[in-house]
């Protein structure tokens, strides 16, 4: 991953280097030497992407790739290390050796403190490794499936209303209307009937 400027310029340089040797050797190698530089050019094109703010959500599969993410997020922020390391109060030598590592020998707690002074809200759900994971939604619980994707954006509703009022929210349908309810074009008016 590139991570500043001058690694920009160097990966440059180095697609340069790559597209000029393939004109002088077999081709197994030049073979060899496209899929290297189409791999540098992936990772130009995102660092520009990222750096120019045209990406600024990133996914994660397990907590190893929080470094990297964090990383990135810098860059999508438009902050040099050194300005990372001021706002968290820290040598940019400290930010250095963080990203080099991807925050590998960082505590949980110093990559929390990353993302906040990013201002980043890091979101996700743990699984089982070894299995389909399986998830349960209360408002589901017991209700015909069909209805799962109404039930996710009554949880996102409730979730909301929660935040800006004083209390938990219940915005879940009478249960006969669960049940034979499959046109969801009422559904915002239902969901008004607000049952606290």
């Amino acid at each position: 991953m590139i991570k500043n400027k001058r690694q920009l310029k160097v990966a440059l340089r180095k697609r340069e280097g790559l597209t000029l040797a393939r004109e002088n050797v077999s081709d197994l190698e030049a073979n060899v030497l496209e899929k290297l530089r189409r791999e540098l050019d992936c990772e130009i094109e995102e660092f520009r992407e990222i750096s120019e703010g045209r990406v600024t959500a990133f996914n994660f599969q397990s907590l190893d790739d929080l470094g990297e993410i964090l990383s990135k997020v810098r860059i999508s922020r438009g902050l040099t290390q050194a300005e990372l390391a001021d706002r968290l109060g820290v040598s940019e030598q400290m930010v250095q050796r963080d990203e080099a590592g991807d925050y590998e020998g960082a505590g949980l707690a110093r990559v929390a403190d990353a993302f906040d002074a990013l201002e980043y809200l890091v979101r996700g759900s743990v699984c089982p490794v070894d299995a389909e994971p399986a998830y349960f939604n209360f408002h589901t619980s017991g209700v015909d499936e069909s209805l799962d994707d109404f039930a996710f954006s009554s949880s996102l509703v409730a979730d909301t209303i929660s935040y800006f009022s004083s209390g938990p929210v219940d915005v879940r349908l009478p249960q006969e209307e669960r049940r034979s309810s499959s046109d969801t074009s009422s559904v915002p008016a239902r969901l008004a009937e607000v049952v606290r």
